[in-house]
């Protein structure tokens, strides 16, 4: 009863230490995660913002308003010429940071899907109940009593002191003899 109560007690406490370790990295994780998913929060704002402002996807936008611009100057429809005029220049404002915001967007949304499935992991682990000993068979009374085996303890005793007796003979003779 006593090996199979310390064979749980053991496993019950390592259990409630990992368990404690676990809570400690999933609040970590959560911390990392939330605060990566608040970064992609205000950049797909600053996006929206941009949008907004009519920046959309610079490149194509940009290649449509200079065709236009080509066709008003062409024509020589002057307010045609303003408003494509405020457009490229909305464009040249703020095109590099819809740009930027757009690169750093994919690197960030990549950044939070490795943080999400670290908090999963850190979830799951939290959650396991996994046993840590493996307990093959209980441990039960013997049927026999078993002894010590008392010829060897007594064969043993004799052959060291035997021993014992001639290293302090070998180690004294000499001494006498000066």
């Amino acid at each position: 009863m006593i090996a199979n109560d310390i064979s749980y007690l053991l496993d019950t406490v390592y259990a409630r230490m990992q368990r404690e370790r676990a809570y400690k990295a999933l609040k970590i994780v959560e911390r990392e995660y939330r605060e990566q998913d608040a970064t992609v929060k205000n950049i797909k704002d600053s996006l929206q913002y941009l949008s907004m402002l009519g920046v959309i996807d610079v490149r194509s936008q940009t290649e449509m308003y200079s065709e236009q611009y080509a066709i008003a100057l062409a024509s020589g429809n002057a307010r045609n010429i303003k408003e494509i005029e405020a457009k490229l220049d909305t464009l040249a404002k703020y095109g590099s940071a819809h740009s930027i915001l757009k690169e750093r967007l994919t690197e960030e949304v990549q950044t939070l899907t490795l943080r999400k499935n670290k908090y999963r992991e850190a979830m799951i682990e939290l959650e396991q109940d996994l046993p840590n000993a493996f307990i093959v068979n209980k441990a039960e009374k013997a049927e026999k009593k078993s002894y010590p085996i008392r010829w060897l303890i007594v064969l043993s005793t004799v052959l060291a002191s035997f021993f014992l007796a001639l290293i302090v003979l070998a180690i004294i003779e000499p001494l006498k003899k000066k």
